[in-house]
């Protein structure tokens, strides 16, 4: 997803209207706040040989930075490319549980010495090549869905 981001994102905010109108409320968004960084943001902005651009590479910078490891956090960068929720996933409620249990598990590789199987849940082999199975299902839709938004850029 992140380097669909970096890739994509701003060929897409160019060319979709609702990947533009995010792309507003973005800027937006960061203009309401009363604070030093939305004057710094705006600043920067300004002062710019290409402000939109300068914009775009900010938002980018901000999806990329941290992991995407959550249901809402995938919504999210998709939001951006005006990719509504089904498009993504039809059952957005087995999304957050693959997440949650995502999630545990990394948790669960904590060191708890002091516990009989280190706090560890048993899984199902069949759960979690499901929930694989699923992920995987999942980044084709975002793919295929950015895809297809570049196609209509090309045609």
């Amino acid at each position: 997803m992140k380097q669909l981001v970096r890739d994509a994102l701003r060929i897409v905010i160019k060319n979709k209207e609702g990947a533009h109108e995010q792309f507003t409320d973005y800027v937006r968004s960061k203009l309401r706040r009363s604070d030093k960084q939305s004057i710094r943001f705006l600043a920067e902005a300004i002062a710019s040989d290409k402000p939109t651009v300068h914009v775009q590479e900010q938002l980018v910078a901000e999806l990329t930075q941290a992991s995407v490891q959550s249901k809402d956090q995938i919504l999210r960068v998709a939001a951006y490319f005006a990719i509504p929720p089904a498009e993504i996933s039809k059952d957005l409620a087995k999304l957050h549980e693959v997440f949650r249990a995502r999630n545990e598990i990394a948790h669960e590789m904590d060191i708890l010495l002091g516990q009989s199987n280190r706090g560890r849940r048993q899984r199902r082999k069949n759960d979690m090549e499901d929930y694989a199975a699923f992920v995987l299902s999942t980044a084709l839709n975002f793919y295929t869905a950015v895809e297809n938004r570049l196609e209509a850029h090309r045609s």
